[in-house]
């Protein structure tokens, strides 16, 4: 599923300096202006313990932005999404964002959204540096493989 969000306002960046009460106003009207637009998107609740959330930014001018900030300028925007999708936002898993050139001058955000499936354990085996390390030396037994079998027999001994 794809959202389509209207660009967070500059005074929801954690660089921006404003009064507690002007900020407070600025992440009502954005929670708002999401809320209305996820409406009109007829986004619906969601059949998942978990989600992956994909951000891409397409920004209004050529202006360049730190992903970190951005990141924090969304706060709002996915508190609504969770909202609106019936998930937890503690379980959102989060790709790397990406910022995109727009051809739109008020800039947006596209929220990709994806029931996440955790690795099983093989797969986080499969993952593992030091497992493929060990399959390495075990499938072509090098040195290696040789002195990890002495050192594991000695640690079932001392077991």
């Amino acid at each position: 599923m794809q959202i389509k969000l209207p660009w967070p306002h500059k005074d929801l960046s954690p660089n921006a300096r404003k009064h507690f009460g002007a900020i407070a106003r600025v992440k009502e009207a954005y929670k708002t202006a999401c809320l209305w637009e996820m409406k009109a998107q007829k986004v619906r609740e969601i059949e998942a313990d978990a989600v992956l959330i994909s951000l891409t930014f397409y920004p209004p001018g050529n202006y360049h932005y730190d992903r970190d900030n951005l990141m924090a300028r969304m706060k709002y925007g996915l508190d609504m999404v969770a909202k609106q999708i019936g998930i937890d936002d503690r379980n959102f898993h989060h790709s790397d964002p990406v910022i995109e050139k727009s051809q739109d001058k008020r800039g947006h955000v596209i929220v990709d959204i994806q029931p996440y499936q955790p690795a099983t354990e093989e797969q986080q085996i499969a993952q593992c540096k030091v497992c493929k390390a060990i399959a390495h030396h075990k499938k072509h037994q090098t040195a290696h493989w040789q002195q990890m079998r002495v050192l594991l027999a000695e640690m079932e001994q001392q077991i």
